[in-house]
């Protein structure tokens, strides 16, 4: 099934370092949600499709600053109470 390759893929690209046995139930499991795609029995449809090349910058780790923005924004929202 075509798209059983790009979800182990996924799904590898995640687990690397994985067990062959983990890599094996990660086949199947991809083998099953691609047969049920075919069979129309799941609520989302995937699709892949090709994606443009990434800039390179934003494939960058951030740096501390931002990192201490983004927590502290974080915090604001969801933490404080009023």
């Amino acid at each position: 099934m075509e798209i059983t390759r790009p979800l182990f893929y996924l799904y590898d690209d995640i687990t690397v370092a994985d067990s062959i046995e983990n890599k094996i139930q990660a086949w199947k499991n991809s083998y099953l949600v691609a047969l049920r795609q075919v069979k129309n029995e799941v609520p989302l449809k995937i699709v892949f499709q090709p994606q443009p090349p990434a800039d390179p910058s934003d494939l960058e780790p951030p740096d501390y600053k931002e990192i201490k923005e983004e927590l502290t924004e974080y915090y604001e929202e969801n933490c404080v109470t009023p």
